[in-house]
């Protein structure tokens, strides 16, 4: 337990730091792809750049969705699985479960964001 205790806290570190980079890289994407949308739809047509606006919307919702699910992990989830843990509360498998679902949560909701970038 201690051990997984020491991994956790600089897993959510990365968590944090990884969360706000993709959403920052995100707000850039979207900021370029709207500055540039008029090119693209004088060399490429109206229909691509309809798909590329779809996807784009998807991948942000999924994207906000990933960092908010992450960013909640790190700061609210951890430090109070952290705490019952140490008082070994009967609190700790509710919130280690909870933890859990999350991480699946995240992990379907990243497939799902790399299947968004298919453009049809």
């Amino acid at each position: 337990g201690s051990v997984m205790v020491e991994i956790f806290s600089k897993f959510d570190s990365w968590i944090k730091v990884s969360a706000i980079v993709i959403l920052v890289a995100k707000l850039i994407d979207i900021i370029y792809i709207h500055k540039f949308n008029f090119f693209i739809e004088s060399t490429v047509g109206k229909e691509l750049v309809k798909s590329l606006n779809t996807n784009m919307l998807i991948s942000t919702i999924l994207v906000v969705a990933i960092a908010a699910t992450s960013l909640h992990i790190a700061f609210r989830l951890s430090p109070a699985i952290l705490e019952s843990y140490e008082a070994d509360s009967a609190q700790f498998p509710k919130l280690h479960k909870q933890s859990e679902v999350l991480h699946r949560v995240n992990f379907l909701l990243g497939i799902g964001l790399l299947f968004s970038f298919v453009v049809y």
